[in-house]
């Protein structure tokens, strides 16, 4: 920035400044005892700047410069615009990530985290053969099946598993469907599931609020579970994850919709859970075939839930998240 000269009346500064908008020159003006001294802020256009204050100072009255206030005030109003539109779509990481990983904002991701550890603990990794696994399957197994079933559930393939989750509802317990998604087998998998709910539950709680997230994976957890047991037909299955891709598919959605949430995800994220997705699915390069139906409905759960409010033509979509 550089001064270019001063004047007398601070009225005509300002209209010469104006002026100096139209052309694309933007200025500062200051106020001093010498009158208003006349600032350019980019050096390459100080001589045109100059050449234009002494062509003002020896014809103020030129019809030039008679319209120069409502052209200057239409450019600023363009140029606030502008700014407001471009902070929309920028995100401040500098404090973000402190804030999003402040305990007293995330209640709701620390309060999962915490059950999803103690049935961890309580379950010794997610034995069949403990009470614990048992009463927070999705529906209960025939005593003599589960007794005789191998220690890792995955590998229960011996028939057809015998459970009606109808049943167990009538009983009473209300809770089984929900319930699965605190199960985890193996420190591998509870590590990884917790890792992701500490990235992605808490950004959403951070942003979207505790009761919206609490909702949120109330129902995806219904959704991803129940498809994963009628697809399965066996209530041998657990884990956080299909929560966790439907807040991955709901935290995509809106990066790409609404990006003023600031919730948006890097390419490299996306193709890593998508690529993940597909080889837990699949079975691909040697690993384990994971639940991939809660999986694969949890994420298509989240991106509906995250789409839906911008396609809908009221503008209100599903209210979980929103």
């Amino acid at each position: 920035m550089r001064q270019i000269g001063t004047m007398a009346d601070p009225a005509e500064a300002t209209r010469f400044a104006d002026y100096l908008l139209t052309l694309g020159m933007t200025t500062r003006v200051d106020s001093s005892p010498q009158g208003a001294i006349l600032w350019v802020h980019r050096e390459d256009r100080v001589p045109e700047a100059a050449a234009e204050l002494a062509a003002f100072q020896n014809n103020p009255r030129d019809p030039k410069y008679k319209a120069v206030a409502s052209a200057a005030s239409k450019i600023r109003k363009e140029a606030e615009q502008t700014r407001r539109e471009h902070e929309k779509k920028s995100i401040d990481l500098r404090n973000r990530w402190a804030s999003e990983r402040s305990f007293r904002r995330i209640p709701v991701t620390q309060t999962l985290i915490a059950i999803s550890i103690a049935v961890f603990l309580g379950t010794g990794g997610g034995s069949p053969r403990i009470p614990l696994t048992q009463k927070l399957q999705f529906a209960s197994v025939h005593p003599a099946r589960s007794l005789d079933a191998p220690r890792d559930p995955w590998t229960l393939i011996n028939g057809r598993i015998e459970s009606n989750v109808v049943d167990d509802l009538k009983r009473g317990e209300i809770w089984r469907p929900l319930t699965p998604i605190f199960l985890h087998f193996g420190i591998i998998h509870i590590f990884f599931n917790m890792g992701a709910m500490v990235q992605l539950g808490a950004l959403v709680e951070a942003r979207r609020g505790s009761l919206k997230l609490l909702a949120f994976v109330i129902l995806s957890g219904l959704v991803s579970n129940a498809v994963q047991y009628f697809y399965s037909e066996t209530p041998l299955f657990g884990g956080m994850s299909g929560v966790i891709f439907a807040i991955f598919g709901y935290v995509w959605m809106k990066g790409i919709y609404a990006p003023e949430l600031g919730m948006g995800l890097d390419r490299q994220t996306v193709m890593f859970m998508l690529i993940f997705l597909f080889v837990t699915s699949t079975g691909s390069f040697g690993m384990i075939q994971f639940a991939n139906a809660a999986h694969l409905s949890g994420l298509v759960f989240g991106m509906l839930v995250g789409v839906a409010p911008h396609l809908i033509p009221s503008g209100r979509g599903p209210d979980v998240a929103d």
